[in-house]
């Protein structure tokens, strides 16, 4: 594809680079990308940098995800991608993935590449007498991941469930703040992150996140299904309420006809006579309505 016409499927905060043997995906968190990015063979987030990583022998992989995604390769990324590494060979591992007692086991011959990728699996924990790596079943996706970078089979997997249980936050509020806590989970701590000024409490083991930014707060609880109590939940619902009451009261249009009235409105008077209606408990401005109501 010509250079110039991948340029307009560029987006602005979509970039790839090189560092050492591994792509590095840079971008705004973005649930669908995510699911797109977990496609990739061999991709990794990394959790200090937040930056998702895939091997160089993904090249041609990564090369039609940038086309498809809109991102922007760097000249390294560029060189990579035109002369890709032969394909990384197959260890021989003698190694295992089961599931046993409600945990998932991992067996294999030492080898520092892979004892270093385990380490990224969520509660993993060396049983010294056993000699096995053992992770909970709640790490099921990352222990999946892991099995697919280094090619191992989960086996005996019939109580592993199809996908990791719902992480639901709970949201509360004291003094100035609102806290947030959940068990950890790389997506939610990203959008936790992405919040204003958000802070991590290691004494109390959550986020606070300054009452200023209720509006966030009600984004991000109706993305994660959070739980909270029906106070906090109808303080702010009433604070939604209040500001879409403001921007009603100074909005300068409304979608508002009268028959009945023998001159013309104009737009801002439409707009205040409808914030005025729906200020007395009316439900829509429709033009009809309030005919019968002017009757």
């Amino acid at each position: 594809m010509a250079d110039a016409k991948r340029k307009k499927t560029w987006h602005p905060s979509r970039e790839l680079s090189v560092d050492g043997d591994r792509f590095v995906l840079i971008f705004q968190y973005n649930k669908e990308l995510i699911d797109e990015v977990k496609k990739l063979k061999g991709r990794r987030f990394d959790g200090d940098s937040k930056r998702w990583w895939v091997p160089l022998t993904s090249s041609a992989e990564v090369a039609q995800f940038c086309l498809d995604h809109g991102f922007k390769p760097d000249e390294n990324a560029q060189a990579v991608m035109a002369n890709p590494p032969d394909a990384e060979p197959t260890r021989a591992k003698n190694g295992s993935i089961t599931v046993s007692e409600g945990k998932i086991l991992i067996s294999f011959d030492y080898d520092p590449v892979i004892v270093q990728s385990i380490k990224a699996i969520s509660g993993r924990t060396w049983d010294a007498e056993r000699k096995v790596w053992v992770a909970p079943l709640s790490s099921i996706r990352q222990v999946s991941d892991f099995a697919v970078l280094h090619g191992f089979e989960i086996t005996d997997a019939e109580d592993v469930p199809d996908a990791e249980p719902v992480i639901e936050p709970t949201i509360t509020e004291q003094g100035a703040w609102f806290w947030i806590k959940f068990p950890y989970d790389r997506d939610l701590v990203q959008r936790v992150r992405d919040l204003p000024d958000a802070k991590f409490d290691p004494d109390r083991k959550a986020w606070k996140v300054s009452k200023d930014c209720w509006a966030d707060i009600v984004d991000f609880s109706t993305a994660t299904n959070a739980v909270m109590d029906d106070a906090l939940s109808n303080h702010l619902a009433q604070q939604a309420e209040k500001s879409e009451r403001i921007k009603k009261s100074s909005a300068a249009d409304a979608a508002f006809e009268l028959p009945s009235l023998k001159c013309d409105l104009r737009p801002y008077q439409k707009a205040g006579v409808v914030y005025a209606l729906e200020a007395l408990g009316f439900a829509s401005a429709d033009g009809a309505k309030w005919e019968k109501v002017a009757q």
